[in-house]
């Protein structure tokens, strides 16, 4: 995804991860280069690898899922969607009116 989004959907995954200590939250990070990036959640806790984030995401059988990627995620399409179609459309009308085959 594009740098853009990338780092809209690391804002709303860090406005809607739930914070008791506030570990979560500082672990989402946008990564990538080159026109590919992503977002990840990787919980840290005093410098210790603890993997949580996907516990707190989907849930357990004893805990109820606090859904904060996957939200952000669908936020990031209604903003890349709307502008990848516009996009193409441009290339469409660009392409019949010249003649060529849009690819």
């Amino acid at each position: 995804i594009a740098k853009g989004v990338a780092t809209g959907m690391e804002g709303y995954a860090k406005n809607n991860v739930p914070v008791l200590f506030g570990f979560l939250k500082a672990s989402i990070h946008t990564t990538g280069g080159g026109g590919t990036f992503e977002v990840t959640a990787q919980s840290t806790e005093g410098g210790a690898h603890r993997d949580y984030a996907g516990f707190v995401e989907f849930g357990t059988t004893k805990m109820a899922a606090q859904p904060y990627m996957l939200p952000a995620y669908v936020q990031g399409l209604t903003v890349t969607l709307p502008n990848e179609s516009r996009q193409f459309g441009n290339r469409v009308e660009q392409s019949a009116s010249s003649g060529a085959v849009v690819g």
